[in-house]
């Protein structure tokens, strides 16, 4: 993934496909004896296409069956790694039998110390008054590199009883979006921090913890200081050790901020309808039970619709869910095929245009309305021009850009053949390179590119 190119071989057989199906981005399998390749073969070339920061290696074992990735250093591929994680904060959740929200009251600790030994402050001690759950901020580095990685594992004792452990051997992708309920999802969007819950959300199905009492949930009543500790290990086995102390406190109660509005279960369908907004969450799309907030605002310059208030952005979503906003009078006919929604920074969701109204499937709570898009996307020639000499040149290339709906083909033809274009999505560059379809001297050269609502 992300290769620059494969080697001649490989390449042949990607462009046969590829010119099979006229299609640049393709995925087909390969039966075991097709493309066989050998130890210290140069197989491809490394590179930064797709979602990358710059060239590298992508690196994957995978269950064949599942298609579930797997830590490869299970498998005695190691890196060289003589660093302990780093814990930089604990936190406490007052919960009081009320699901987890952006609402939460929460305390945060400073830890001190290094190497792989860190406390709380002398004296500090953590105190509930009710059901409550801890959070730990920490990370890690290996010995090779400057990247910040996330632990291997992290378990949570009280009086040396693990009420709590994570593992990170494996990830389903189905269920990858659980990863924001294992974090404090509101605090990494207000502040970029990542803290590590140790609760777990009801709907929350991430295989990755073990030994879980009570769901990590803490709810004591006498008045016992009890000793506790987080134990933070990389792969490596190296481990870092924070020892605090915690005990019940009636008077450390945290009240719950009293907002106004429609509550939501994780575990059943949900539906809203406001006569200008219809809402559908499928089942275990939440997290946890919800206190739905919405509100309305005037429509904006330009849009077609008012600005719906679809709760907020602090809370994370399992998965897809329907929204359909009813459009106002402006949107006639003729512009109804071009409308979709967008989000609070006018990206654009998709969207189709059904009995008044224009329906999408969201994948976060935000602030949506209708805008349209009748602009055809944007081709400026890098390289060529009507009557260009490309005799030292090895391809045509091209920008292409839209405006707000986003490229959905593109489409070449040489000679009236059709031909590969090979697009970068985040650079917009899209090119030809010259190959059996080219001829010498005059060439007929078409590109047409159209956009998600056929511009």
């Amino acid at each position: 993934m992300h290769l620059r190119n494969f080697n001649e071989r490989i390449s042949m057989s990607l462009k046969d496909y590829q010119y099979r199906v006229q299609r640049f981005d393709v995925d087909f399998p390969l039966l075991s004896v097709e493309i066989p390749v050998k130890k210290g073969e140069l197989i491809a070339w490394s590179g930064k296409t797709g979602s990358s920061g710059g060239p590298h290696l992508h690196f994957e074992i995978r269950d064949t069956k599942t298609e579930e990735p797997i830590n490869p250093q299970l498998f005695g591929i190691r890196i060289p790694d003589q660093v302990k994680p780093v814990i930089t904060g604990l936190y406490v959740y007052h919960l009081n039998g009320k699901p987890f929200s952006e609402h939460t009251p929460k305390q945060v600790f400073s830890v001190i110390g290094g190497a792989g030994d860190y406390r709380l402050n002398a004296g500090t001690i953590l105190n509930i008054g009710g059901e409550s759950g801890l959070g730990i901020e920490c990370s890690d580095k290996n010995s090779a590199s400057e990247n910040t990685n996330g632990p291997y594992s992290i378990e949570l004792l009280i009086e040396n009883t693990s009420i709590y452990s994570s593992i990170w051997e494996k990830l389903s992708f189905e269920k990858s979006r659980g990863i924001n309920s294992h974090i404090d999802y509101p605090s990494l969007m207000a502040t970029g921090k990542r803290i590590h819950k140790s609760f777990l959300e009801p709907g929350n199905s991430l295989g990755i913890y073990k030994n879980v009492l009570n769901d990590g949930l803490l709810n004591f009543s006498d008045q016992i200081i009890r000793n506790a500790k987080y134990i933070v290990k990389d792969i490596a086995g190296n481990q870092s050790v924070v020892n605090f102390k915690i005990k019940f406190n009636a008077g450390s109660t945290k009240s719950l901020k009293t907002i106004i509005g429609r509550n939501l279960k994780f575990n059943q369908i949900n539906e809203v309808d406001t006569g200008g907004m219809k809402l559908n969450i499928p089942l275990n799309t939440l997290f946890s039970d919800l206190n739905f907030v919405y509100k309305q605002d005037l429509r904006p310059l330009g849009g077609f619709s008012p600005v719906h208030h679809i709760h907020n952005r602090m809370i994370p979503l399992n998965g897809p869910i329907s929204l359909s906003i009813k459009a106002d009078e402006n949107l006639t006919p003729e512009l109804q095929s071009k409308a979709l929604l967008v989000n609070s920074l006018k990206k654009a969701q998709e969207g189709s245009f059904e009995n008044g109204y224009v329906r999408a499937e969201i994948l976060n709570f935000d602030r949506y309305y209708i805008l349209v898009d009748t602009i055809a996307p944007r081709i400026t020639p890098i390289n060529i021009n009507n009557g260009a000499s490309m005799l030292n040149s090895s391809r045509i290339l091209f920008k292409i850009s839209d405006n707000l709906s986003g490229i959905k083909t593109f489409d070449a033809i040489m000679n009236r053949k059709w031909v590969l274009m090979e697009y970068d999505p985040k650079s917009g560059s899209l090119w030809h390179r010259f190959d059996d379809f080219t001829q010498k001297g005059r060439n007929d050269f078409t590109l047409t590119v159209v956009d998600k609502k056929d511009n």
